[in-house]
């Protein structure tokens, strides 16, 4: 017992302290060893907001009582291995201990901890004795001592911890940084077991104890690694707030950077801040961010990006471009709206585009080198470039893009380059410009002459395309004028060689050269001359093509007086008719220098497709308002598009050799004169298209033409000159259109396949009325019929397409008006809406909404418009589309192709059952190249939805309905017995579908007309009997006693039609009718008199 107390006394001081929270082990390898442990003190480091990581500093355990002195567990503290770790930014004190060892004697005594707890509540050094054993909390065990390493005490241990297998060995504790006082002191409370202890008297064991924390001993052990950055690569998408000037979207790069860094996300962009000097300077400038557009924005309501800087500076022969970064903040948001001041000629005006990015990340080239130049297309600058048609030869500049394919050469063979002094003609190379992350190159340098290009040679310019059909959005740009000196190509034609070499920023790294051969034809003239004689009077006359380089130095022109008298005569005449003053005559004839017949150089010769193809001006022409220019042809005098001006007269040539005749007429009468013959000429036009089935180019031009003629008949804007353009474009296209006989058997078989498609469609039938969808399987069939006649093909076509522009549904439907608006300034129209017929129809079924909307052709210039797709979105700009369906095609012309195409013409739209007044949607259309435009549909008729019963409801309503106007058609049939009616309305109760209402009525009317061919039969009798009984049937005997013979004495001519009744003896085994005695097969040769008398008889004789 001495030995223990002893121990007792000796181990009465160990105190330890631990942590309840669950531990988490210190990640080494996000740590850095401190090279010193002396670099960093208390004197350099913010002990309450230290960062994570392992720090050394002196713990003391105090005795609980008096608070000063040592307690004998202060000397079981391992005291190197004493720790403040930091995790997460919660402080934690880790203490080590070992057991203490005591000799006495020749005995030494050897005891463990056994267990720490510890305080964390607000009780103060003065209150301490109050705290109640209760409110101290288990530490964690960090490490326990092997399991062989106990002593003699450790079953007192197993009873007070019988889960426990070992003595802890190091433990830990959490304290509150804040509770760190100015002098960098920390007192805390904990209590500790001691096995030995319990072992002498249970709860002696347990012993409170006081640690000092002296912070001002804090060294750095190990210390986490700031956290690095977390990037990822994304594509950038670029909305601006118009299509039509995407300043934003052209000079922000294609691929962004996401960066994490501090728990917070940024975009970084990289852009071009500047693209020149000054007022030339089409960079993005002043870079500014919202979350919202903001209208008429200033700086003061936009936000700075949290860092701006330039990153690469490159200067050209032509330009200085800057390429600058800015760093955004974008927690939580998917997209945001990047303003910029860019300069416009009127000034600087503040624009913005909505940026967003792909959740998707992009791997980047990340050894990126300068990448060698990669042709995407050479061209005309304006003039020359067609597309492909099917089975052209392939040639080494043909492009493609967006699955269309264009031959670039424009010259008179289709195999080389049209060789042409003006800007319109040079051509134009656009080179791929990838995304400036992924490579080095940031110049294009090339040469003419076919030397080598170097750092120093003439530079392609970055340029930005938008919804071109011939370039990418991002290329690099070079003009090639085959006329600069030193890459001079003869006039009578030959070869250019473009050399093209890509650059790094510095110069120092290159790529490859790409060579290429450009050949040319000869040259080509936009204007030749010569001198007429008018009258006397000669003028300079130049013949010009309008910068169409139509003419070469082979052709001639010659205008000459009239010389043949027939001609004279006949102009004569004319001109006495129009009521023509001052007329002079002119014969024009173009030619090559021998005589021969000229043609234009070009491919398509006489059939350039413009209007005009030549103007011819005669210099120092005295003309005045009224002077008019006209040309005798098919036997009649027709005026043309005249300029009078102060420098002479000018009017159109499109033929090689014609008369003309300059003469005066009042230009207000002569203009409501073509008016008037405008109108005329548009009526019969609508009435060969109305008789037209052929699909063809003419049609399509004369449908354009006629709708510009229209409009300008709507609004009264006429000129002469534009009146009598509209005159000859639609001669033109009338007289295209009569010739034609037959049409493409292909294409035509192929729209009939679609349209049968669609008639056989789901939706159709889902939607549409029995009746309308009988109609149009009976027009399909017919058209079906005859796909291998290409006449009644196309009549039926017309006849099925006609069919579908007037649905009739099953279900309740609304008349509505709706416009296409713009996105971002809904008040405003989009231009899309010009492909839209603005009236639609919705019909209503139980669980949806659809909108049956009508698109056409929206025509700007000679450009053919049509709607290619229609993203309708169910709650916001690209989420959730909502379906459409494709219910009728119409043939127009494809502008980009120059041929007939097939496009949508009628759309059914799934809507939601509760139809909203307006829908994001984006509108892509043929006339706008790639781009799909975002806009709003917006409805402008209050949208009043009725009630709509179930397809089962409406099922059993009809049934119903039926069912009960058979009843009453039935009851209307007269020559029904009352038990037949009786048995058909029974049927008609028992009908499980309508169709078996309508036979069981089909049935009762069967009977009705039966009964009624019998009933005339027997009235037929009669008649004969009432003629034979010489109309004295009131003298007739009716025998009803016991011999059954009933005799007529007054029968003058067959007494063996009399009929013999006998009640007790009915003869033929006929049966007898109720209350009269007569029987049936009697009654057949009774009128309606004798019926009569008998039943009046027989109630005499029953009396």
């Amino acid at each position: 017992m001495k030995k223990n107390s002893l121990f007792t006394l000796l181990l009465a001081g160990v105190v330890t302290t631990g942590v309840s929270a669950p531990y988490t082990a210190l990640n080494h390898n996000n740590v850095a060893n401190a090279t010193d442990k002396t670099a960093a003190t208390n004197k350099t480091l913010d002990i309450k907001n230290l960062k994570d990581g392992e720090y050394s500093l002196d713990v003391k355990i105090l005795n609980f009582s008096n608070g000063k002195t040592a307690s004998m567990a202060n000397g079981a503290v391992k005291r190197e291995n004493t720790r403040l770790i930091v995790r997460n930014g919660q402080y934690f004190i880790r203490l080590s201990f070992q057991p203490i060892e005591h000799g006495m004697g020749s005995q030494k005594f050897r005891g463990y901890l056994g267990d720490l707890k510890y305080y964390s509540g607000d009780k103060s050094y003065a209150d301490r004795m109050k705290i109640a054993d209760n409110e101290f909390k288990e530490t964690t065990i960090v490490e326990n001592y092997n399991t062989n390493e106990k002593d003699d005490f450790f079953d007192t241990y197993k009873k007070h911890y019988p889960s426990r297998t070992a003595y802890p060995k190091t433990v830990e504790y959490p304290i509150d940084k804040n509770k760190i006082t100015a002098d960098s002191k920390l007192v805390t409370f904990g209590q500790v077991y001691v096995p030995v202890m319990d072992s002498i008297s249970e709860g002696l064991g347990t012993q409170n104890i006081i640690l000092n924390h002296d912070f001002s001993t804090l060294k750095v052990i190990k210390v986490a690694e700031d956290p690095k950055p977390i990037e990822r690569y994304v594509n950038i998408h670029v909305k601006d707030d118009t299509i039509v000037s995407p300043v934003v979207r052209k000079n922000v790069d294609t691929i962004g950077k996401l960066v994490q860094e501090n728990e917070q996300e940024y975009l970084v962009l990289t852009y071009y801040s500047k693209i020149g000097e000054g007022e030339k300077n089409d960079g993005l400038q002043n870079i500014k961010y919202a979350d919202k557009a903001i209208e008429n924005a200033k700086d003061s309501d936009l936000k700075t990006p949290t860092e701006v800087k330039v990153i690469q500076t490159l200067k050209t022969s032509e330009k200085t471009f800057e390429i600058s970064q800015a760093k955004i903040p974008v927690t939580g948001k998917k997209e945001v709206f990047v303003y910029g001041d860019f300069q416009y000629p009127a000034g600087i005006f503040k624009k913005y585009g909505i940026v967003s990015w792909d959740d998707k990340n992009v791997n980047i080239n990340k050894s990126p080198k300068v990448d060698a130049p990669k042709l995407f297309s050479l061209k005309p600058v304006v003039h020359g470039t067609t597309v492909k048609k099917a089975g052209d030869p392939k040639q080494e500049f043909d492009f493609s893009k967006d699955g269309v394919d264009y031959s670039p050469y424009n010259g008179i063979n289709g195999d080389k380059f049209k060789l042409a002094n003006n800007y319109f003609f040079s051509l134009e190379a656009a080179f791929e410009r990838l995304s400036l992350v992924n490579t080095k190159t940031r110049y294009l340098k090339y040469t003419l002459d076919g030397s080598e290009p170097t750092f120093s040679s003439r530079d392609a310019v970055a340029r930005f395309a938008n919804a071109n059909p011939h370039k990418p959005e991002f290329y690099y740009n070079l003009n090639i004028d085959p006329f600069e000196e030193g890459s001079k190509v003869p006039t009578t034609g030959g070869n250019l060689t473009l050399k093209v070499k890509a650059f790094s920023a510095d110069g120092k790294e290159s790529s490859e050269t790409k060579t290429y051969v450009l050949p040319f034809d000869k040259e080509t003239l936009d204007k030749t001359e010569t001198t007429v004689d008018i009258d006397g009077t000669k003028y300079k006359a130049t013949l010009s093509s309008d910068r169409k380089f139509l003419l070469d130095e082979d052709a001639r022109l010659e205008a000459t007086p009239i010389s043949e008298e027939i001609i004279n005569k006949t102009l004569d005449s004319k001109i006495n008719e129009l009521g023509l003053k001052n007329a002079k005559t002119l014969k024009l004839n173009i030619t090559k220098k021998d005589g021969s017949k000229f043609t234009p150089i070009t491919k398509n010769g006489w059939d350039v497709g413009e209007n005009p193809i030549f103007t011819l001006k005669l210099e120092n022409y005295k003309a005045t308002a009224n002077t008019h220019a006209y040309i005798y042809e098919n036997g009649i005098l027709r005026p043309v598009p005249t300029k009078a001006s102060r420098t002479g007269l000018e009017f159109n040539v499109n033929s090689d050799e014609a008369y003309f005749v300059i003469a005066e007429k009042d230009t207000k009468a002569l203009t409501e004169e073509k008016i008037a013959e405008l109108k005329e000429k548009a009526k019969e036009a609508e009435k060969v298209l109305a008789e037209t089935t052929s699909i063809s180019t003419a049609k399509s031009n004369l449908e354009a033409e006629l709708q510009k003629v229209k409009k300008k008949i709507k609004y009264n804007s006429f000129t002469l000159n534009a009146v009598l353009l509209h005159l000859e474009n639609i001669d033109k296209n009338l007289k295209i259109l009569k010739s034609e006989k037959t049409t493409d058997i292909k294409y035509l078989q192929k729209n009939a396949k679609t349209l049968s498609d669609i008639v056989d469609s789901d939706i159709l039938k889902q939607l549409l009325t029995p009746e309308k969808l009988a109609s149009l399987n009976e027009l399909k069939t017919r058209m079906n019929n005859s796909l291998t006649d290409t006449e009644a093909l196309s009549k039926n076509l017309k006849e099925l397409q006609t069919a579908l522009n007037t649905l009739e549904y099953k279900y309740p439907t609304q008349d509505v008006e709706f416009a296409i608006k713009k996105f971002h300034h809904p008040e405003e129209t989009s231009m899309a809406n010009n492909v839209f017929v603005n009236k639609g129809k919705l019909i209503f079924t139980p669980t949806k909404t659809y909108l049956d909307i009508d698109l056409k052709t929206m025509i700007f210039g000679s450009v053919h418009a049509h709607l290619l797709d229609f993203d309708v979105f169910k709650d916001q700009l690209d989420g959730e589309k909502l379906p459409y369906h494709v219910v009728n095609k119409y043939d127009d012309l494809n502008s980009l192709t120059g041929e007939i195409g097939n496009f949508n013409k009628k759309l059914l739209v799934e809507l939601e059952k509760d139809v909203k007044n307006s829908y994001d949607v984006r509108v892509p259309n043929d006339g706008m190249g790639t781009s799909r435009p975002e806009a709003k549909l917006v409805f402008s008729t209050t949208i009043n939805r009725p009630e709509v019963p179930s397809d089962e409801e409406m099922t059993a309503k009809k049934l119903k309905e039926t069912v009960e106007n058979a009843k009453t058609e039935i009851e209307k049939l007269s020559d029904l017995t009352k038990e037949q009616k009786e048995k058909f309305v029974k049927q008609l109760n028992d009908a499980k579908d309508i169709n078996s209402a309508n036979k069981i009525l089909e049935d009762a009317k069967k009977q009705n007309k039966e009964n009624k061919s019998d009933k005339d039969k027997s009235g037929k009798n009669d008649n004969d009997n009432n003629n034979n009984n010489n109309n004295n049937n009131n003298n007739n005997n009716n025998n009803n006693n016991n011999n059954n013979n009933n005799n007529n004495n007054n029968n003058n001519n067959n007494n063996n039609n009399n009929n013999n009744n006998n009640n007790n003896k009915p003869t033929d085994n006929g049966k007898k009718l109720p209350s009269t005695g007569i029987t049936a097969t009697t009654t057949a040769g009774l009128g309606f008199l004798t019926l009569l008398f008998a039943l009046v008889l027989r109630r005499k004789n029953n009396k």
